[in-house]
């Protein structure tokens, strides 16, 4: 797992809609994460 922040996480955030800053630092606090829905095509 790298838990390094991406230098482009501004354009994952935009096309998902999650603050990956915001869910890293949950992950670090053992909160729960947003619920994630996956859509492959």
């Amino acid at each position: 797992m790298n838990t390094r922040l991406q230098v482009k996480h501004h354009v994952t955030e935009l096309i998902t809609d999650i603050n990956i800053i915001e869910e890293m630092i949950k992950i670090a606090a053992n909160q729960k994460l947003k619920h994630l829905k996956i859509v492959f095509t």
